[in-house]
């Protein structure tokens, strides 16, 4: 009679489990190059939430059991899905690291463009090398000259050798 009542049992918990499986509903959406970044993150996202429930379910049982092949299942899961959450996590930094570059680019541009007006607007008189050269020419003095005639000039002793 326990047999009986054992087996029984057995086939309603498998038939509960039937009822709990649902059957995934598939969408085809054709997927084009400018959908790839959202494709890979709700993709992660919906197979690290299954892969954390499906760990979450079988917990219990893998504790439970002694085969390890059910270990080694549910560690490849877990791997999957630390791999998956390191993959969205690479994807959220380069997204942030893009951005501060970006930001930081269009802070140095202004900034050269600030520093260009300043100065400008400083009252600071620019020229060309010919505009110099003009303006020392027009304000030099003369300088007057005196020759002197080297003959006429005192000699010199000269020294003995």
């Amino acid at each position: 009679m326990d047999n009986k009542i054992e087996v029984k049992s057995l086939l309603d918990q498998l038939n509960e489990v039937k009822a709990l499986s649902e059957s995934p509903v598939r969408v085809d959406s054709k997927l084009e190059k400018e959908n790839v970044e959202d494709f890979v993150i709700q993709q992660s996202a919906r197979l690290i939430k299954e892969t954390n429930d499906l760990i979450l379910s079988m917990k219990d049982y893998i504790a439970h059991s002694p085969e390890s092949k059910e270990i080694l299942a549910i560690s490849e899961l877990i791997k999957a899905s630390t791999s998956a959450i390191d993959t969205l996590n690479k994807i959220n930094l380069a997204e942030k690291k893009n951005q501060s570059a970006k930001q930081l680019k269009e802070m140095d541009i202004e900034s050269k463009k600030q520093l260009k007006e300043s100065t400008v607007s400083e009252n600071k008189i620019t020229f060309t090398r010919e505009e110099i050269l003009k303006r020392l020419m027009e304000s030099s003095l003369t300088i007057e000259s005196v020759t002197v005639d080297a003959k006429k000039s005192e000699e010199r002793p000269k020294l003995a050798c």
